[in-house]
Order: structure tokens, then C-alpha cells, then sequence
């Protein structure tokens, strides 16, 4: 009816985004931004497709460009500053990144997106107190984030906070959080801390989540059976 709706277009991309169809939402958000290059939301999106296609550089010429050809954007969408920083953060322009959610962080300071975030930047470069700080301010609103509840334990166990750890990646597990070495943690968490019935079970738990997805190595497996031998 009207083939200069580009914002029907636009969200016909959206749709493809959503789908992870991102050969034809590229395609769709090449088109709109064709006719309408200065609309912040039209880059943005194609930011994150560039991005989840693992085109990162190009990825960041985009979102740069979504602030830049449309300052509005960005105040009235502050996780645009928020994905362009853990992004950042992940090519190791670690200031610039913490610049970026810093700046959601102005804009909305309870985005738990942003928290979290900025947590994660603080864990890669090992700042574990201000990560710390950060993960339990996000946590606090918002508890079922298993990864980040994994991660905040990963924190405290560095900082030697082996109780508050284990609870943390306890949590982590009841949420859901896939990954077997949480329950390879728990298990020698539990031993150092004296719980050996605790350390028994994390350890055979952790042999049969990994063992669920995938053959384990075998110096891992000798490792762990060692780990319930002694606890015998």
C-alpha cells in the first residue's frame, strides 16, 4: 500500500532479528537505512545483528554512528550504551566501555542490564570488589540471573568470601545456570571448607552434568574420582 513505509519495513527486519534470520534482517536494515540513514534505532539494530553474526568491528562503527547521527537516541535508549560497552569491553577497550555504561548507568542508574554489565567489565579485568558491588546491586532487583549470580560467586571466592561464594553459586544452579564447573567449584569450595558430604555431591553432580554434554577429558575425570576417593 505504501512501499515508503520504511518503518514497516523496519520492523519486518525487527522480525527476522528476532527469528535469528540475520542474512535477511542485514539485508532489510540495509534497505531502510538507505532512505533513512539518520534514524538512531534503524543502526542500532543493525548493530546488534552485525554483532551476532560475530562482526564486531563493524558492529561498533554502528552503534558509534546510531549516538552520533541521532543524539536523542541514545538519552531516550540508554541500553544502546550498554551493548556498545560490553562490546568494547570484549574487543579489550576496556575504559571506553565503562565509559559507555557509566553513561546508561547516568541515564538510568537501576538498569540492571547496566549493572551487570559493568560488573562483567570489572570481573574481566579482575576488580573483583567493584564487581562485587556492582553484581549485588543488579542482583538485588532482579535475583534470577543465573550467570551473574555464578559469576558474583566466582568474585567472592577470589576475594576469600568462601560461605557468601558457595551460597552465591548454589543460587546460581537453582536458576538455572548450565555450566558443570559450578558444581566443580561447589565441590572443592566445599571440601576446603571442611563439608565433605556437600563436596561428595557436588563433584558427582558435576560428572554427570559434563558427562551429559560431552565426553569428559580424562585427566578431568581423574581428577574429580580422585576428589570422592578421598572424601571416602
Amino acid at each position: 500500500l505504501n512501499p515508503r513505509f520504511h518503518d514497516a519495513y523496519f520492523f519486518v527486519g525487527r522480525t527476522a532479528f528476532e527469528r535469528a534470520d540475520y542474512q535477511n534482517a542485514l539485508k532489510i536494515f540495509r534497505h531502510v537505512l538507505d532512505y533513512k540513514p539518520d534514524k538512531g534505532n534503524y543502526r542500532f539494530f543493525m548493530a546488534r545483528t552485525l554483532e551476532a553474526e560475530g562482526r564486531a568491528t563493524q558492529a561498533l562503527e554502528e552503534y558509534r554512528k546510531a549516538t552520533a547521527v541521532d543524539p536523542a537516541f541514545g538519552i531516550e535508549n540508554p541500553m544502546i550504551y550498554v551493548f556498545r560497552g560490553r562490546l568494547l569491553s570484549k574487543l579489550n577497550y576496556s575504559r571506553e566501555g565503562k565509559a559507555d555504561i557509566a553513561r546508561a548507568l547516568e541515564l538510568a542508574p537501576k538498569n540492571v542490564d547496566a549493572l551487570l554489565a559493568m560488573g562483567d567489565s570489572e570481573f574481566r579485568d579482575h576488580n573483583y570488589k567493584d564487581a562485587i558491588v556492582h553484581y549485588d546491586a543488579a542482583l538485588a532487583i532482579d535475583p534470577i540471573r543465573p550467570d551473574a549470580q555464578a559469576r558474583l560467586g566466582m568474585c567472592l571466592l577470589f576475594m576469600e568470601r568462601r560461605p557468601e561464594a558457595a551460597q552465591r553459586l548454589q543460587l546460581a544452579i537453582k536458576y538455572g545456570h548450565e555450566d558443570p564447573e559450578a558444581f566443580k567449584r561447589l565441590g572443592y569450595l566445599y571440601k576446603d571448607m571442611g563439608q565433605r558430604a556437600q563436596a561428595r555431591e557436588a563433584f558427582t553432580k558435576f560428572l554427570e552434568k559434563a558427562q551429559e554434554k560431552g565426553d569428559v577429558p580424562g585427566a578431568t575425570k581423574r581428577e574429580i574420582m580422585g576428589q570422592l576417593e578421598d572424601l571416602r
